[in-house]
């Protein structure tokens, strides 16, 4: 699967990120790892609900804006650590299904917390899924 914006491909700010079937033409499913640490899609970044550091806590797609919900390092071990809140991102109990809203928690080394940043291409996640934005790929307000 691998990381996608929810929904129509907009990119409006609080749009949801889940993980979704790769495919190469969803511009919503294609990330670059910017030179500040965050991670962009359609003019915006992968960003943690409220700049929150609890566990559980969703992520979602923000106006890139530098705070520290939105610093992205990728680990040795695939996964993608946050610095501020010290957690990794996550699939909620390991769900690879279309839809699943993702998340961070403590870093485990899980399959749920695997996801691999290709300069542009798509993060591909658990289950071979895309990290993906919620109904949008044009990145608008």
């Amino acid at each position: 699967k691998c990381v996608d914006v929810a929904a129509d491909d907009t990119g409006v700010n609080a749009a949801a990120v889940q993980l979704w079937d790769c495919q190469s033409y969803a511009e919503d499913q294609h990330w670059t790892h910017n030179p500040d640490g965050s991670l962009g899609t359609i003019g915006r970044c992968l960003d943690i609900n409220g700049n929150g550091t609890a566990n559980g806590t969703q992520v979602e797609l923000w106006d890139c804006n530098g705070v520290g919900g939105q610093k992205w390092v990728q680990q040795a071990d695939g996964s993608l650590l946050n610095p501020q809140s010290g957690r990794c991102l996550d699939s909620p109990g390991g769900a690879t299904g279309n839809g699943t809203r993702l998340q961070i928690y403590d870093c485990n080394g899980s399959a749920a917390q695997k996801f691999a940043v290709n300069g542009g291409a798509p993060v591909a996640g658990p289950g071979g899924k895309c990290v993906d934005v919620a109904a949008d790929d044009t990145g608008v307000n």
